[in-house]
């Protein structure tokens, strides 16, 4: 399925308090795991020693949690696109709550939807709430409210090209 577009920042806006919408993730592999240890340093046995992992509370290496974490915004980008920005910018979280471990091999999916929205200098602030689930696990493992901010007008990277 196709994201959702909305035609500016002010239309998006008018959203909050709603729904935005749903999409399935990847699944996450033991490659993922391996390649987010290598990069970040994050390599503890509950991630990266399968066999040790096995006989552990959770049957299996976990992710870490913070992978997870760094997919939502591109993933997100299949649930719906803003146009008419100048672009936009990952402000912070309000919240990040890690609710459940993340088994290897979960397919994930996001749920999205806008908290809030609002004007602030030359830009929108829009406060979203994202719910991840894996299919492996019973309850959401992940409930973020991530903020971005975005600024009103042409794409800049547009405007390099004239």
């Amino acid at each position: 399925m196709s994201p959702r577009p909305f035609a500016s920042v002010e239309e998006f806006a008018s959203h909050a308090g709603q729904d935005l919408g749903t999409a399935d993730g990847p699944v996450i592999t033991q490659t993922m795991i391996d390649q987010f240890a290598a990069l970040t340093g994050s390599d503890d046995w509950t991630h990266t020693d399968p066999v040790r992992a096995k006989n552990s509370r959770f049957g299996g290496t976990i992710a870490q949690a913070d992978l997870v974490l760094s997919m939502i915004p591109r993933l997100m980008d299949r649930i719906f696109t803003v146009e008419g920005v100048a672009f936009g910018l990952i402000y912070g979280s309000d919240r990040v709550r890690f609710t459940s471990p993340i088994p290897v091999d979960s397919k994930l999916r996001l749920t999205v939807s806008m908290l809030d929205a609002t004007a602030k200098g030359d830009g929108t602030r829009v406060t979203l709430k994202v719910v991840v689930e894996s299919d492996r696990v019973d309850k959401p493992i992940m409930i973020v409210e991530p903020v971005y901010y975005y600024v009103h007008g042409q794409d800049e990277s547009e405007s390099d090209q004239s």
